[in-house]
């Protein structure tokens, strides 16, 4: 890809995650069901990457040209700023995609050499732990879930890659069996309900589009949602309720720096006490949208936007109504006997150099 292709895929993705981001946001706000919501922002992520994977392998539609008013100087001006701007864009881009992935894998590693060291529960914390969950929890597709004695300071998480993990402090596996049990449907309903793969497509997505501050703040709602579901799984009553909070403040000094990479319980007091005042005044109301429709119009809005492209290349031919193929995605078609147009009516790079060349001979004879 050229310099005016980077500008031209990065401004208009831009627009489009905008685009979807506020569609998600306003069918979030609209339901009152917290799996639902988590839904909503699970769509509005995986269209997000959606949207990038697009915008680089596929063609897209051309609506119009706005550039054919411009005389040659002109045109070859407006060329130039948005081949450096296009330069500029995606060497920033590049940089901060790549800083956030080197971040997030050096989390991981760390969560992994964490987890290596620590022990295994006992046989007798074992059998506590059975005793005090329901038998359809101890199990992730088929996957038994396996059970690891985290340090204090780190308090309760869970983590999923290969196998589904769970860490508990020593205090809650040989504490009060209620607190135990709250615990443990909170972090054993995140695996039944693939909060760990959901939060792997939110990094992508904020990878992604990490100069976007609304993607930023989707992934906060979207983390408070999948704490919601599982405060709900933890506290099916008041009374329940009002001890589960208790739990989770005896957690909040926990200052867990391998979160990134894993869903802990108590991740700040501010999120705590948005969790705490929903539990207080009563969870549930009226549902606008059904369960399913919501992040399907969700993926419709993201498939209309991802066809909404302005036309900011200055060199683009007005010829075409659709864009060419890609030259990696061409390539591979061609190699599978697939005819597809890879190239434009007019070659961009002639094109720019005949407007040079006009532009020199009207200084010339100037």
């Amino acid at each position: 890809m050229n310099a005016l292709q980077w500008f031209e895929l990065l401004m208009n993705c831009t627009i489009q995650a905008v685009v979807v981001i506020a569609a998600a946001g306003m069918l979030e706000r609209r339901t009152a069901d917290s799996t639902t919501k988590t839904r909503i922002w699970a769509a509005c992520f995986v269209s997000l990457v959606g949207l990038a994977v697009s915008g680089l392998v596929m063609p897209h539609w051309r609506w119009g040209n706005m550039w054919r008013a411009l005389a040659g100087p002109d045109l070859v001006m407006a060329t130039r700023v948005e081949q450096a701007a296009g330069c500029l864009l995606a060497i920033s881009w590049g940089a901060g995609a790549a800083i956030l992935v080197v971040r997030w894998t050096w989390q991981s590693w760390q969560l992994r050499q964490f987890l290596r060291a620590c022990p295994p529960v006992s046989r007798k914390q074992r059998q506590r732990l059975k005793s005090a969950t329901p038998k359809a929890l101890m199990q992730v597709r088929r996957r038994r879930v396996e059970f690891r004695v985290s340090p204090q300071q780190i308090g309760p998480f869970c983590y999923q890659l290969h196998r589904p993990i769970v860490c508990l402090p020593l205090s809650l596996l040989e504490g009060d069996p209620g607190e135990l049990r709250h615990v443990l449907l909170h972090e054993l309903t995140h695996l039944q309900t693939q909060h760990p793969l959901q939060l792997f497509t939110q990094r992508l997505a904020q990878a992604t589009f990490w100069f976007l501050p609304a993607v930023w703040s989707a992934g906060r709602r979207a983390s408070l949602a999948r704490e919601f579901v599982c405060d709900d799984a933890a506290s099916p009553n008041g009374i329940s309720a009002a001890r589960y909070l208790r739990v989770l403040l005896q957690f909040v000094p926990c200052r867990n720096e391998l979160q990134g990479a894993a869903l802990a319980g108590a991740r700040s007091a501010s999120d705590l006490k948005i969790r705490a005042c929903r539990l207080a005044a009563g969870r549930g109301g009226p549902i606008a949208q059904p369960p399913m429709l919501a992040p399907i119009l969700v993926v419709t809005a993201a498939i209309v936007a991802s066809q909404v492209w302005l036309p900011t290349n200055p060199l683009a031919s007005a010829h075409a109504g659709f864009s060419p193929w890609p030259r990696w995605t061409a390539a591979a078609l061609h190699a599978l006997d697939v005819p597809v147009r890879d190239f434009d009516d007019s070659d961009a790079r002639l094109q720019l150099h005949n407007l040079i060349e006009d532009e020199c001979e009207l200084r010339s004879i100037e």
